[in-house]
């Protein structure tokens, strides 16, 4: 087993820091392209049952228990912004005010969705207790976990919540802290070995694959906010969420149509999403430029394969191209094998370390030469959600906290048997009612690809 002290360092008594990986380091960067950037926060939250009935005591002690198990959740970004620490808490005063500083409990009768769009980036992660709508949510920096990561500590927070119901009162200075440090997340990195620089050969072709991508533009999302903006300082809000939810009978009928054409929900919803931004675009071909998160849990040795802390995924470095008579099948099974390719091929984590670097590098040389970058959607496949989260609740969703117009975010999940679509955008650039219809775009693409199923 890989100990994670083998790459966190000790910096001084009681403070552990590692430095960020490639995909952690790029997530950063698009946070501070813009002082007044929030981008990339990630947000996990439930509707907990009727019959729970916790009180905000017991919430911030099992808070406490979670940190024991997963101290990420009070790792924050080192003062030179190139990696991540965690300081030891020495005393209860410090826990007492970490507690403070990081559970919230809002009555303001919002949802979860509606407070989490207004969210800024927290130093760490935050929950929030929402007592009138029987809601709780993580609120984490993405540069800590990922949204599966997310998922996994929101579940554990409820197992801990579930069996301390059944302990009586616990005080929140119970456990002792100290050999915490021990389940502080090594990078992705680090558990598959791949620490060492590339080949010159493995360079080659992953130079090849960045600069397909860079030097490709891509069909974008075109809005009348993205024309007038130009170098406006970017506002941290509002943000904004559309969400479109399949019922039980749409989602099995997708599900099958899908098997039976011998392609993934994901690489269908991809093609979708490739006619959807033609349509809006009023292009009739074009190329699709597009990263898409790959998450190596099931590739994993345990524990890592269900690891709460760290991102571990990768980037798919994906150039389609598209055209409105494209064969809509035959296209997603494309999309299919390209993302196999990634999945299944070790020397494409090993290329993600160089292909990051050349996209901050592709990215910076654009903003310094004042070029405004096409729109786009990263597509993001959480699969179906009771595979992280296990214990019993009404609802489960997902938000992302989005500031450009480069990378918004596009969510693919089922939970309770419905597949649902979430676009995560800034209103900066986009009026709603035209991700609103957008997302309407690709449902009605998604329908007529599948032959309405």
């Amino acid at each position: 087993m890989v100990q994670a002290s083998l790459q966190w360092k000790e910096t001084e008594a009681g403070t552990w820091t590692r430095e960020f990986c490639p995909v952690e380091r790029i997530l950063h960067f698009f946070k501070h392209l813009d002082p007044t950037l929030t981008q990339w926060t990630v947000s996990s939250g439930v509707t907990l049952p009727e019959t729970s009935n916790y009180s905000i005591e017991t919430i911030k002690a099992a808070w406490v228990l979670l940190r024991k198990k997963h101290p990420i959740i009070a790792c924050t970004i080192t003062s030179e912004n190139t990696g991540m620490q965690y300081h030891i808490p020495a005393e209860e005063g410090e826990i007492i005010k970490w507690i403070e500083e990081t559970v919230h409990v809002d009555v303001s009768g919002k949802t979860g969705k509606e407070l989490a769009v207004s969210m800024t980036v927290p130093k760490s992660a935050e929950l929030y207790f929402l007592p009138k709508t029987r809601e709780l949510l993580v609120h984490i920096r993405h540069e800590l976990t990922d949204g599966a990561g997310s998922m996994i500590l929101v579940n554990n927070f409820l197992k801990i919540l579930r069996l301390m119901s059944t302990l009586g009162p616990v005080s929140p200075s119970t456990p002792s802290f100290g050999d915490e440090v021990d389940q502080l997340p090594p990078s992705l990195f680090h558990i598959v070995g791949e620490n060492e620089p590339l080949s010159n050969e493995l360079r080659q072709q992953a130079q090849k694959i960045g600069i397909k991508y860079l030097t490709n533009p891509s069909v974008g999302l075109k809005t009348r906010s993205l024309e007038i903006c130009g170098t406006v300082p970017i506002p941290i809000t509002p943000s904004g969420r559309v969400e479109h939810e399949f019922s039980e009978a749409e989602t099995i009928a997708v599900i099958s149509a899908c098997r039976a054409k011998g392609i993934t929900v994901t690489a269908a919803v991809m093609a979708a999403k490739a006619r959807a931004i033609l349509e809006q675009a009023g292009e009739s071909s074009g190329n699709l430029a597009t990263l898409v998160p790959i998450n190596l849990r099931d590739q994993l040795p345990a524990p890592y394969n269900a690891h709460a802390g760290g991102n571990l995924f990768i980037a798919a470095f994906t150039v389609l191209p598209v055209c409105t008579d494209s064969d809509f099948v035959s296209w997603a099974r494309d999309v299919k094998r390209e993302l196999a390719t990634w999945r299944c091929n070790r020397e494409y984590v090993a290329y993600t370390k160089f292909l990051m670097k050349l996209l901050e590098n592709g990215i910076t040389t654009a903003m310094q030469k004042g070029v405004l970058l096409p729109s786009g959607l990263v597509l993001s496949s959480l699969g179906v959600v009771e595979k992280y989260v296990t214990e019993p609740v009404d609802d489960y969703w997902l938000n992302l906290v989005v500031s450009t117009h480069t990378a918004n975010g596009f969510f693919v999940y089922t939970f309770k048997g419905r597949l649902r679509l979430v676009i995560c955008y800034n209103g900066a650039y986009y009026d709603r009612d035209r991700i609103e219809d957008f997302v309407s775009m690709i449902v009605c693409h998604l329908k007529e690809g599948l032959e309405k199923y």
